[in-house]
């Protein structure tokens, strides 16, 4: 989320650690400014924030009946994950738009449930490391949907906005790389697994950060083989969730090592993909004001 006007001058100046703090004192005093033109809509961002801790502490109330450990962990951790989230999206109440222009006085359905699943990524973390894969197969569950819905709602509804365009893929990189790093520290998938999930999803996050600064505004969208890459994906990491959680049936010797291997082979593509085109935006950076990352949907 960076202001390419005020880029500009960054580039212009070599990066240097002065132009830097200017640029960082810049984009909080626009923050600032975006509140006060905007304030019902960073109210709404508050109160979205609120009912989203409220809602992990029912469930933190549910998950202590069995663990209590983990649900205090859960809470805690949660709680501090939604300040940076909340502050950050305040100040960048800005982008709450539609796609003509005109400011929202509220957060959106569409952008709500993409914060959701963002705000969900510390209850999967811990669940899935504490061992209570119930609780970690419906977290993953409801996250899957609430990706479908805000797409769909998006689209459906014509609820589209500058903060939801660029929250969405963002989101979908934090969870993908969180999720494979917390089933490799449960051993639901290999170490080659998470290292192709670090590439793929870091990579994406810091090639698209590192084309943003230095050339100018990068679109992230997807392609038809992405969205198929990553319903697979999904369907196999809810297999091998659904294995500890539920039991696999008879199937399960054979399909749960054949799941792991196919987890490998599509990150492997997935990082390929990446590295593809990520060298296409890279030397056809300069021909094009705008640039556009296209697959970095959830494992695509």
């Amino acid at each position: 989320m960076f202001i390419e006007t005020y880029l500009q001058e960054l580039r212009a100046e070599k990066y240097s650690l002065a132009a830097w703090a200017r640029y960082l004192s810049r984009a909080w005093l626009k923050g600032r400014s975006d509140v006060s033109a905007n304030p019902g809509a960073a109210r709404s961002i508050l109160v979205l924030g609120l009912i989203l801790f409220a809602l992990t502490f029912a469930g933190c109330v549910i998950l202590g009946m069995s663990a209590v450990g983990t649900a205090r962990h859960v809470l805690v951790w949660t709680g501090l994950w939604l300040v940076p989230l909340t502050v950050g999206l305040v100040l960048h109440v800005g982008l709450l738009r539609t796609r003509e222009g005109y400011s929202l006085s509220a957060v959106n359905l569409a952008t709500a449930l993409t914060v959701t699943r963002l705000a969900s990524v510390p209850a999967l973390c811990l669940t899935l490391i504490d061992g209570h894969m119930q609780a970690a197969f419906w977290i993953f569950i409801a996250a899957m949907a609430s990706d479908v819905l805000d797409g769909y709602t998006a689209r459906a509804m014509r609820q589209e906005t500058g903060l939801g365009t660029v929250l969405d893929p963002i989101t979908d990189i934090v969870f993908g790389l969180a999720l494979f790093l917390s089933m490799r520290a449960a051993g639901l998938v290999s170490e080659l697994a998470a290292l192709l999930a670090l590439l793929r999803y870091g990579g994406f996050l810091a090639g698209g950060a590192f084309l943003y600064v230095t050339h100018g505004p990068v679109r992230i969208n997807s392609t038809l083989p992405g969205k198929i890459g990553g319903l697979l994906l999904g369907v196999i990491v809810g297999f091998l969730l659904l294995g500890p959680a539920y039991g696999a049936g008879r199937l399960g010797p054979v399909l749960t090592p054949l799941a792991r291997d196919a987890v490998v082979v599509l990150l492997a593509a997935g990082v390929l993909h990446g590295a593809v085109l990520g060298w296409h935006n890279w030397k056809h950076a300069e021909a094009a004001y705008e640039k556009v990352i296209r697959g970095v949907r959830f494992g695509g």
